[in-house]
């Protein structure tokens, strides 16, 4: 392998790894319901599927000029399928829960940008308000 390709070849692998703790984060976050056996178990899971598929990525790395002088486009083939079998759906987690740490951020911008004012009076919790709007409404005749 070259330097350029080397250098190519370790960048993917920390964007990978970056992918790997990003969508690692999402899994967390839905598993927080659950107990901890349960997270324990998905967890050492996660990380031994995300592990082994790295270093069967570095291993194909070192082997592919074999491979490709051996005619051996199946190994190719096959390694293309676990990748998307294993990274797609990261993907899909890291959509979903960068959308949501995206509409976060503007959110905290926009409170940032806005302050609210100064409220007079007694403050009054979502559900208080909503009761006595009923109760107002029925008194109407």
């Amino acid at each position: 392998m070259t330097s350029r390709g080397l250098t190519v070849f370790l960048i993917v692998m920390a964007v990978l790894v970056l992918i790997d703790l990003y969508a690692y984060k999402g899994v967390n976050t839905a598993l927080a319901g659950f107990g901890t056996t349960t997270r324990r178990v998905v967890r050492i899971a996660y990380w031994v599927i995300s592990v082994g598929m790295l270093g069967l990525l570095v291993w194909a790395a070192l082997t592919f000029q074999e491979q490709r002088a051996n005619r051996n486009y199946s190994f190719m083939f096959s390694m293309s399928a676990l990748f998307m079998l294993f990274f797609l759906p990261k993907l899909v987690i890291i959509l979903f829960h960068g959308l949501d740490d995206i509409l976060h951020v503007f959110r905290w911008g926009w409170w940032k940008l806005t302050p609210a004012g100064e409220a007079s009076g007694e403050t009054m919790t979502r559900w208080r308000f909503i009761s006595q709007m009923g109760l107002y409404a029925s008194a109407i005749p």
